[in-house]
């Protein structure tokens, strides 16, 4: 993904399914040469792994191609404007922390 090892956003998808399993084996040997490079240590970040994202998730094909979809395309609907969800912004916090601004 960011650093080129995906070209396609459902093998991104697929490799983050089992986020474990592919970290630890996650190698930067199928990158361009110009990609490749250190890595840093993993076992720092996966002790810090949400215990929800231990287990793989398990997803048909076609639930796949519905996140994919969601991914690629589901984020640019022009509904989805600044102007209109602006509004869904509440004046005031449950928790009575300041909520974000935004311009």
């Amino acid at each position: 993904m960011h650093n080129g090892a995906f070209v396609r956003l459902e093998d991104a998808v697929r490799y983050h399914l089992d986020a474990l399993a592919s970290a630890l084996s996650y190698s930067t040997a199928r990158l361009p040469a110009d990609l490749r490079g250190p890595t840093g240590p993993s076992q720092p970040v996966l002790d810090r792994l949400d215990p929800a994202l231990r287990k793989p998730v398990a997803l048909r094909h076609d639930e796949v191609e519905w996140l994919v979809d969601f991914l690629r395309d589901g984020l640019l609907d022009p509904r989805a404007r600044p102007e209109r969800l602006r509004r869904l912004i509440p004046e005031r916090l449950p928790s009575a922390l300041p909520g974000l601004v935004f311009p």
